[in-house]
């Protein structure tokens, strides 16, 4: 079956770039916007500030899933703000597995998957989670709030006995630079991934952040530099080389050389139901379609061309920009980027 699906997956990007048809894979869910937490470089909430936004209730979403399934949808990511805040969650969770056949994710910032878990078995069906974890427990707590180490520790123990492929998501500060090694040792002890994502340089405000999160550019070069060198040689890291070089060589200044597919093999949606293109483009909602009201296929099939965008350093998006340029490949290499495709739902 695995086979199939890869070779299933290969025939629709292959074709989808031959013909320069859109197939929106993967859906990132933006289910809420609010948060239990107050993390120290959060953008979401200067870019935003919608903690009270609208947001579309179970059978809205439930029609949303049925509509992105029918264009061609395999990949579903809850996201947030924090997905575990929603009540229904659980019960999406199995609708997207049961209904949809999605392989289906969470990102989250940990704090409260260990009791999500032991309430509710839906949790245990999940195929991918996201956790953010920013340094050994001084650190993390710093950056993200008191308590949240060892929260974010037993969540990662119930996953790895559980068996649920988990990937520690690491954003790069010059708070974490001497800590990456201890990372990768972390997620090695609990079988996990881990990518390493830097900062957002695109929202407006954004230059406050520079001064008390952003590496020196020496400093950060050689701090990646000795991360490449690790990923040659350690399995659990997930970041690309050609990401890892990318953002050694160019981040934050200098524009990049990687053709953008969001808005044509993946795209967002914000709790109110509005479709974009991607991560960057949530602030924007006012230039794109509400699928709710038009329908999420119309929605979807309206997006901006994001070919031409080079400002993205996102982890996730260019990862998966790295693998669909690659296609077709030949068919070891499509088992290793499927994969990899299959962690990469950021």
């Amino acid at each position: 079956m695995e086979f199939k699906k890869i070779i299933k997956l290969t025939k629709d990007i292959t074709l989808a770039k031959i013909l320069k048809h859109c197939i929106p894979l993967k859906v990132t869910h933006n289910i809420t916007y609010r948060c239990n937490l107050n993390c120290s470089f959060c953008l979401l909430k200067k870019r935003l500030n919608k903690p009270d936004s609208p947001e579309m209730d179970t059978s809205q979403i439930k029609r949303m899933m049925r509509e992105f399934k029918q264009i061609g949808t395999k990949f579903w990511l809850f996201s947030g703000g924090e997905p575990l805040l929603r009540e229904d969650l659980g019960e999406l969770i199995s609708y997207a597995k049961d209904k949809m056949d999605f392989h289906c994710g969470i990102s989250t910032n940990g704090t409260l998957l260990a009791e999500k878990i032991k309430e509710d078995s839906s949790f245990k069906r999940l195929d991918l989670v996201q956790i953010s974890l920013d340094g050994p427990e001084e650190i993390q707590n710093k950056l993200r709030g008191e308590g949240t180490y060892t929260k974010i520790t037993s969540a990662l123990d119930a996953l790895r006995k559980l068996h649920i492929k988990t990937v520690i998501t690491v954003l790069i500060s010059k708070n974490n630079l001497d800590y990456f090694h201890s990372l990768i040792k972390l997620a090695t002890q609990y079988n996990a991934n881990i990518i390493f994502q830097v900062i957002d340089t695109q929202p407006a405000g954004v230059s406050e952040l520079k001064e008390k999160f952003f590496p020196s550019r020496i400093a950060f070069k050689k701090a990646v530099q000795e991360l490449i060198e690790e990923k040659k040689r350690n399995r659990f890291i997930i970041n690309s080389l050609d990401y890892l070089k990318m953002i050694r060589d160019l981040w934050p200044d200098v524009p990049h050389k990687i053709k953008c597919y969001a808005g044509r093999f993946y795209c967002e949606v914000t709790p109110e139901g509005f479709v974009v293109s991607c991560c960057a483009k949530l602030d924007r909602i006012k230039d794109t379609c509400n699928g709710l009201d038009a329908g999420f296929h119309k929605a979807f099939f309206q997006l901006d061309d994001m070919s031409e965008c080079r400002d993205c350093y996102y982890a996730g998006p260019q990862e998966l920009n790295i693998i669909f340029k690659m296609f077709p490949l030949n068919i070891i290499a499509l088992y290793k980027n499927y994969s990899r495709l299959r962690q990469l739902l950021k």
